[in-house]
């Protein structure tokens, strides 16, 4: 298995640019939304009703995704582990399944804050 198709370096991938993007969005966020008047405009408001939108789509998507990796996972372990009681070895646990899972539940998180990272930062205005 090569690095950069392992689970566990592709979790490590998705918590740092989870890591880098999400201060850029709640400081992009803040910023904007403690202009004077954000909350009455317009964009203020389609910015605010998206963030919370946004975050709930995600939430329902890692619930998903984690629940699909879940059922595989506990399918893997419960032949894994009655192949390998059959033969007389002890179970092993799979860290790369358990990574795989852990990096789908974030996944949804990282990709909407990664867009929201480069949505915001292009509708900045100079100034």
């Amino acid at each position: 298995m090569t690095p950069s198709r392992s689970s566990p370096f592709q979790l490590a991938q998705t918590l740092s640019s989870l890591a880098w993007h999400s201060p850029l969005v709640i400081a992009s966020r803040t910023l904007q939304l403690t202009q004077p008047g954000a909350l009455l405009s317009a964009n203020g408001q389609v910015e605010f009703f998206r963030m919370f939108a946004e975050k709930q789509a995600a939430a329902t998507e890692s619930y998903f995704a984690m629940l699909a990796s879940a059922v595989t996972l506990s399918q893997q372990l419960f032949f894994g582990a009655w192949s390998s009681w059959a033969r007389g070895q002890a179970p092993q646990w799979s860290t790369h399944a358990m990574a795989s899972t852990a990096n789908n539940a974030l996944r949804p998180f990282q990709r909407r804050a990664r867009a929201n990272a480069r949505r915001l930062s292009r509708s900045r205005k100079p100034g």
